[in-house]
């Protein structure tokens, strides 16, 4: 048996070796290639394109000291809003909330809006920040001034007031 190991292994060997002798030999089939080349696109002249100047590389200065892939980066903190002009309050009805753990979302609707829209704390809505989401209600704020919207019950029922805190003891 161990006489036959080693005579297979032999003829196998001798295969390998005659088809890569025939492949290294024989005639490779030609490749056919098509005659017709793609013409040239033509593109009509017209009017020149307008010179593009770009901006002066001191306009970026705040981009380059921000770089993206930088740990220390941190979002671009607004300006202020000055003057003492009174804003209209936002024209909007809360639909509802949704409060998590880390992230609280109001749904709001405007009269003209076919749908609502979701806000999340710190987002502006007509020039007014949301401040503060509650379960009835949500609560704006803007040049010092607050603005406090109530959740809408639907006609005839009365609004979901928010549960009251249960004090449990385990023995």
């Amino acid at each position: 048996m161990s006489a036959l190991v080693p005579g297979s292994l032999l003829v196998v060997a001798a295969a390998l070796a005659a088809a890569l002798v025939y492949q290294a030999t024989a005639p490779a089939a030609s490749i056919e290639t098509s005659q017709a080349a793609a013409a040239p696109r033509v593109i009509p002249a017209t009017a020149p394109l307008p010179h593009y100047d770009p901006p002066p590389q001191n306009a970026f200065a705040m981009i380059n000291a921000r770089p993206l892939f930088s740990p220390s980066r941190a979002p671009v903190v607004e300006a202020a809003e000055t003057g003492t002009t009174s804003r209209q309050p936002p024209d909007v009805s809360l639909v509802g909330v949704a409060i998590g753990a880390d992230k609280s979302v109001a749904l709001l609707k405007s009269p003209n809006a076919q749908t609502a829209v979701s806000a999340v704390l710190g987002q502006a809505i007509d020039g007014w920040r949301l401040v503060r989401i509650e379960p009835d209600k949500v609560v704006f704020a803007a040049n010092g001034t607050e603005y406090t919207v109530k959740i809408r019950a639907a006609a005839g029922t009365t609004p979901l007031s928010p549960p009251a805190a249960t004090s449990t003891t385990h023995p």
